[in-house]
């Protein structure tokens, strides 16, 4: 019977069923398997299976384009598997014969640029440049299947886009973009290839060319570029000749594309019908190539139409053959001007909203008929073209273009205003564009009447070099600011600035450096110090300090503001000033600390008692600064000094205080009552009311808080990121968890963490609370106290339970297996109920059971308390299972569950299977007779054993 190969672990599967690395192990079986009838799976599914899964393909890697002359870059050896897998996903695009339909047809975007990429690289590890005039077959092969296939992609992209309004090939990710972006760079190269001299025969990579890698890997040659199959020239040159002329028919540049679809059918006729003894490569017929001609030069619409109303059936028609009526319409004159303006206008409006894909230069070829037909016609522009011109991507050439369709020798007057409008432009666009548009003979004829062109034409001037006036002041005092803004020492600061003041060229020095800022009371005292000197050194110290603080050099920013602390001291009669100073230097400490935690820093024995001066109330000259204050309450938080925050008086100015207090008096409470009694009220009435949808502005469920709650989110969100204490934080994700349960209020969906049970039980109005909003904060505080205790088994479980209960399947039981590796050191250590519970167990079973891994499910019965037998047995007989299923067998130890397994394989008529059972019910270990610490020896062994294969596949 046929079994899907690319699912291992489909059932059934048989001794006679072929896996996908037996592909990597035979390369045989890869040649027979393709020389079937109907090979199941077919190439194209082996093709995107292969490079799926290759671990060393990386999807976000910069696209290698292969332009002639162009270095490579190094790139990183893939590893030995997945180079062998990329040569099988080549040697089967080989089998196909490069067919690019098939490939576009059946295969993802992704799948397709991986494949010629693959080979592209292959490419270029036999060359050093991509030199096409003396490029070997098979590199002139990959580089034009390459750029054949990126500007099919293009033009498919944009079919697609009109057949689904506008919703276009699932491809819009950055590699078909850089792909669009540079059609015009894979046209240039397939013309290139077009003009080579080739021989009449030429090597094209067959399946025979990629010889798979080999166990040994000694002395081997892969690809072995000598094995192609010859094809006549002429049969490449019209593949290539086809895909560019249809490229260019999408474009709408028929003349060009007529000029290579004639230039096609040549190549067509000169080996079509000598090469029928082989399958051809070029799937194309003679038919398909006069129909282009005949589309090239028919015109677009029935001749018996007016202008107008050809023109009104092209905008219904999504603007179908439109530049061809514009172009048309500027000899004829039809089309009132207001319908053109109109149509110029919907069109980039469509383009703009994403209502409407075209080509990039659409607009402005629409844009240029427009203003050249006024133009002539002396009619007024709405807008400035000459800016347009210079913006464009082919601004010159489309100009030129648009000057063609228009010009006729029957109307003198139009010549001569478009002759003074090319003069227009010549006049206003730089001395590069003035080259490029006089190398157009259409311009140089309509300049030959307006003799001022050539005196306003320059040719651009070389600017030899000058060296710089090193004794410039002004060169000085520059070099002069940027030592100041790099320099990190004091006295050398201070020594710049003396020499800027003495030179009398200091500017305001906040204008050296924008991100040097001071607080307002620091601001206003520094700018009101008489000397101009110290007003700039403590500027520039101040200021240097505050901004290295927020990029976490907090040494060198102590070291300033010590320094500006000792300039203050030094001089006298600056009280408020040194005050602020040591406010600054206490927070800068605070946040060395926080970010060292939980490592001790410098001065953090003294942090304490100075958080502590700031939070008592006295009859201070000046006060600190609302940041240094939160800061110092967040301090005595994590440090534990929370009897401090408990008895200080309650400023209810300063919300980030208030709950630093409440979470402290929490604290208290648990360290006290050991867990046992439920804890004050104060963190979560200030908490939970946060998480109040909106309701007064009358903007319902959206996500907003309540206006009267709305303050405190964000010093709520501060103080969460702030906190690193292990019993502040377990309060704090208990108090989040439970509000979780109260709103969710579904009992196998709770989470579980310490000290749930001592917060209230009941919210009111649970309907008027964002669980969403409460979802992503706890998500964050766990994730946050991970950083700081990686190790801790609870938070790794109640991160499980969150992904449990957000149905994350796979990330929750990698959290539980985490939390197992810690318990137990690897695994070094028996597994025991203290560490794993079976709610934890019973949790993992649902995960690996949606997950479709139902063996893996069944074996873990067996860890509960009391083995799950109907969970278990239901497991077995599951038909569709993703895991290694007999695999397994050796890590079970419950006798009734082998013996299931052999009734359940016997009648299935899985005899391989039942074998392995009835072999692990045979073992001595697992004798019914043996004592307990036998049977227990023998649990523990499995037990560890299926733990680590499921570490190797969640985990690692």
């Amino acid at each position: 019977m046929d079994v899907d190969l690319l699912r291992p672990g489909t059932v059934p599967i048989s001794k006679d069923t072929i896996m996908w690395f037996e592909f990597l192990l035979d390369p045989n079986i890869l040649d027979s398997h393709l020389q079937k009838t109907k090979p199941d799976p077919s190439p194209t599914e082996l093709i995107s299976k292969f490079l799926t899964i290759s671990a060393d393909i990386s999807v976000g890697k910069d696209i290698l384009v292969l332009e002639p002359d162009s270095e490579l870059e190094d790139k990183t050896k893939p590893s030995r598997r997945s180079q062998g897998l990329k040569i099988l996903a080549l040697k089967i695009a080989a089998f196909l014969k490069w067919d690019l339909e098939t490939l576009e047809l059946k295969l993802p975007f992704s799948i397709q640029w991986m494949l010629l990429q693959d080979l592209l690289h292959l490419v270029h590890e036999e060359v050093e440049s991509t030199d096409l005039g003396k490029a070997p077959d098979h590199v002139l092969f990959a580089v034009s299947l390459y750029h054949r296939w990126a500007l099919r992609a293009v033009f498919n992209n944009a079919l697609h886009s009109k057949l689904r309004n506008g919703a276009g090939l699932e491809m819009q990710d950055d590699r078909f973009n850089r792909i669009e972006q540079e059609a015009d760079q894979s046209v240039r190269i397939l013309m290139d290839i077009n003009r080579l001299l080739l021989g009449p025969q030429m090597v094209v990579p067959s399946s025979q060319t990629f010889v798979p890698l080999v166990e040994d890997g000694q002395n081997e040659k892969t690809p072995n570029w000598t094995l192609g199959t010859n094809i006549p020239s002429s049969e490449f040159f019209t593949m290539v000749l086809m895909d560019l002329a249809t490229y260019l028919f999408y474009r709408e540049d028929y003349t060009l594309a007529l000029e290579y679809f004639e230039k096609s059918k040549r190549e067509f006729e000169k080996w079509n019908g000598n090469t029928a003894a082989l399958e051809g490569y070029c799937k194309t017929d003679m038919a398909t190539i006069e129909g282009y001609i005949t589309a090239c030069q028919a015109p677009v619409m029935s001749s018996g139409l007016s202008l107008t109303d050809r023109f009104m059936i092209s905008v219904n028609n999504h603007y179908e053959g439109i530049l061809a009526i514009l172009a048309e319409d500027n000899l004829k004159r039809e089309v009132p001007v207001s319908m053109r303006e109109s149509l110029e206008l919907d069109i980039a409006a469509a383009i703009s909203s994403g209502g409407f894909t075209a080509t990039r230069d659409l607009i402005f070829q629409i844009q240029s008929l427009n203003t050249v037909y006024k133009r002539a016609a002396d009619l007024p522009c709405l807008y400035d073209y000459c800016e347009k011109l210079v913006a464009a991507r082919r601004g010159v050439e489309i100009f030129a273009w648009a000057l063609k369709a228009t010009l006729t020798d029957s109307r003198p007057d139009e010549r001569e205003q478009l002759s003074l409008f090319v003069v227009e432009l010549l006049e206003n666009v730089d001395a590069g564009v003035q080259l490029e548009l006089i190398g157009h003979e259409i311009v140089r004829q309509l300049s030959k009447d307006q003799p001022v062109l050539q005196s306003n034409i320059k040719a651009p001037v070389t600017q030899l070099f000058v060296p710089p006036d090193f004794n410039n002041i002004q060169l000085k005092n520059g070099e002069l600011e940027n030592q100041l803004i790099n320099s990190n020492e004091p006295l050398h600061i201070k020594e710049i600035i003396i020499k800027l003041v003495e030179a009398n060229a200091i500017r305001p020095v906040w204008q050296i450096e924008n991100k040097w800022e001071l607080g307002t009371p620091l601001h206003a005292i520094v700018l009101s110090i008489p000397s101009e000197m110290m007003q700039h050194y403590l500027y520039v110290l101040l200021g240097k300090a505050k901004y290295l603080d927020s990029l976490g050099r907090f040494e060198v920013a102590r070291r300033l503001l010590v320094a500006a602390e000792s300039e203050v001291t030094h001089h006298g009669g600056m009280m408020k000033l040194a005050q602020l100073i040591a406010w600054e230097i206490l927070l800068v400490e605070c946040h060395h600390l926080h970010a060292e935690w939980p490592n001790k820093t410098p001065g953090c024995t003294t942090v304490v008692s100075r958080c502590q001066d700031i939070l008592q109330p006295s009859d201070m000259m000046v006060l600190p600064r609302v940041e240094v204050v939160e800061t110092a309450a967040v301090t005595l938080l994590n440090l534990g000094d929370w009897e401090t925050l408990v008895n200080q008086a309650s400023d209810k100015r300063l919300v980030l205080c208030d709950l630093s207090a409440s979470l402290a008096q929490a604290c208290q409470d648990i360290v006290k009552y050991k867990g046992n009694k439920k804890i004050s009220r104060g963190a979560w009435d200030l908490i939970v009311p946060v998480f109040v949808y909106g309701s007064s502005s009358g903007l319902g469920k959206r996500g907003l808080v309540h206006e009267a709650h709305q303050p405190l989110l964000q010093p709520v969100l501060r103080l969460c990121g702030q906190l690193r204490d292990w019993t502040v934080l377990s309060a704090a994700i208990s108090l989040l968890a439970r509000l979780h349960n109260i709103l969710r209020d579904e009992t196998t969906l709770e989470l579980v963490c310490e000290h749930t049970a001592l917060w209230p039980s009941v919210v009111s109005s649970t309907n008027s609370y964002n669980i969403q909003l409460v979802s992503e904060h706890l998500w964050q505080l766990v994730n946050s106290a991970l950083e700081y205790y990686p190790k801790n088994i609870s938070l790794h479980k109640l991160l499980g339970d969150y992904y449990y209960v957000g149905e994350h399947y796979s990330a929750a039981v990698k959290q539980y297996l985490l939390a197992a590796v810690i318990a137990t050191d690897s695994f070094s250590r028996p597994l025991t109920k203290a560490v794993m519970e079976d709610y934890v167990y019973k949790r993992m079973i649902k995960c690996l059971s949606q997950l479709h891994c139902h063996t893996q499910a069944g074996v873990l019965c067996q860890f509960l308390e009391e083995v799950d037998y109907n969970t278990a047995f239901k497991s077995f007989t599951e038909s569709v299972c993703h895991d290694c299923m007999d695999t397994y067998y050796d890590c079970i130890w419950d006798v009734n569950i082998l013996e299931y397994l052999i009734y359940l394989q016997n009648k299935k008529g899985n005899k391989d299977r039942a074998k392995k059972a009835i072999d692990m019910i045979g073992l001595l270990e697992l004798n019914a007779n043996n004592n307990e610490e036998i049977k227990r020896e023998a649990a523990n062994k499995r037990k560890i054993r299926f733990m680590q294969a499921l570490v190797r596949q969640y985990v690692l």
